[in-house]
């Protein structure tokens, strides 16, 4: 095999796409995000979940139906909160429920 590239150049270059394919990755989870930008989610023992929505409307009851669980995947319930993801890459809060903890608020948010 014959190259006219140096091993450092080719490892430099490995570096420059991954850099190109994480930046491309980045650009298609913000799309994604934009598609459907409302979520209503659960923090539990467990880890909690969340659910994507198109509209707020649909969102809000997903978040509704949450904030009733004491239990969710055999993970005690701390709390409920619906959000949405901006135009520029940043997240609104719009909406939290204590469950099981009274002073809980979403981490991501702090």
């Amino acid at each position: 095999m014959t190259t006219t590239m140096t091993k450092d150049q080719l490892i430099v270059k490995r570096e420059q796409l991954r850099e190109n394919i994480n930046g491309i990755n980045r650009e298609i989870r913000r799309i994604k995000e934009l598609e459907k930008p409302y979520v209503a989610a659960i923090s539990a023992t467990n880890g909690g979940g969340e659910t994507r929505f198109k509209t707020e409307k649909l969102a809000r009851k997903k978040f509704e139906e949450y904030a009733k669980k004491d239990i969710y995947r055999g993970g005690a319930s701390h709390g409920a909160f619906l959000f949405k993801y901006n135009d520029d890459g940043t997240k609104t809060l719009l909406d939290v429920q204590p469950i099981g903890q009274d002073d809980f608020y979403p981490y991501q948010f702090d």
